[in-house]
């Protein structure tokens, strides 16, 4: 994505509205975001931001509704998973 305050959410809504999504995966949309990571500061493991790509996974499921997964691509490898409903 080129806008990084851009709502990934509404964005997969409106994909699921426009292809007539009712269920399975909708979109898989990825961004450059600052999350948190470590760094080696001569014998120490620091925590810091750093820039990496992350994932976000958007799906509907017969039962559970409009889930989404959020996927950071770099050590330590962050996953946040959430079940809205539809």
């Amino acid at each position: 994505m080129r806008d990084p305050g851009a709502d990934k959410e509404q964005i997969a809504r409106a994909i699921a509205t426009e292809r007539k999504v009712e269920s399975v995966l909708v979109c898989a949309l990825s961004d450059m975001e600052f999350s948190p990571s470590f760094e080696h500061r001569g014998t120490h493991i620091v925590s810091r931001l750093k820039s990496c790509q992350i994932v976000y996974q958007y799906q509907i499921h017969l039962q559970m509704g409009w889930m989404y997964a959020r996927i950071q691509s770099s050590f330590p490898f962050n996953i946040q998973i959430g079940l809205n409903g539809w």
